[in-house]
């Protein structure tokens, strides 16, 4: 077990220093495309989120070109918005299908004959990705994050009611810890047997769950 919560740290550092690498001006740059697409000037929006790629060694991450497919949609050019959308579904691997189809914001593309292939590659992602997961263990996830969160949501009204103090909040905290204690437990012998998992076997919610777990 040992060598699991190395490996979280491990994880957690490096998450940390990635967020360091990316270039303030490349987060300054998407903030300022997200404020002019809510002031509805969508080309300037997307033109301020290209100069982000640009900056970036026309890299982005794939909710950026999401959006910024969406502004040059709102825009009337459709040629850009393709493009990124073909960079997210063919080297980002997108694969939420449900909102792509019914994003309003994109329902000039509808008629235009790439639409149906960039929809056809998000489900086919979508398909893939699913195929992968494991289904069960994800259930069992499920209800160890029900655990994990099921005593510690009434925090807040026991020290509202009975104070930070008392002997209500010391008995939810003996509950949460003896919670604590059996979700280790079983999450250590999902590691022992699966090693560790990522989102794409266990889902996003999973993966948030061995975190926690060990977290706490």
């Amino acid at each position: 077990m040992k060598n699991y919560i190395l490996l979280f740290f491990f994880i957690f550092t490096q998450s940390i220093l990635f967020g360091q690498t990316i270039s303030d001006k490349y987060a300054s740059l998407i903030k300022k495309a997200d404020t002019y697409y809510r002031l509805k000037n969508y080309k300037a929006s997307a033109q301020t989120f290209s100069q982000a790629f640009k900056l970036n060694n026309w890299k982005g991450f794939t909710d950026d070109r999401y959006y910024a497919a969406r502004s040059w949609a709102l825009a009337g050019i459709p040629d850009s918005a393709f493009y990124q959308l073909n960079i997210i579904a063919t080297k980002g691997n997108y694969s939420d299908y449900e909102k792509l189809s019914v994003d309003h914001e994109l329902k000039s593309l509808h008629k235009d004959k790439r639409w149906e292939l960039i929809l056809s590659r998000v489900k086919q992602n979508k398909d893939e990705q699913e195929a992968k997961l494991n289904r069960p263990l994800i259930k069992e996830l499920d209800s160890i994050q029900a655990e994990d969160q099921k005593f510690r949501s009434k925090e807040n009204n026991i020290k509202i009611l009975y104070g930070a103090d008392s002997k209500e909040m010391k008995e939810l905290w003996k509950t949460i810890q003896e919670k604590d204690s059996t979700n280790l437990l079983r999450v250590k012998e999902i590691l022992d047997k699966y090693g560790w998992l990522g989102a794409d076997v266990i889902g996003y919610e999973g993966s948030t769950t061995l975190f926690l777990v060990i977290q706490h």
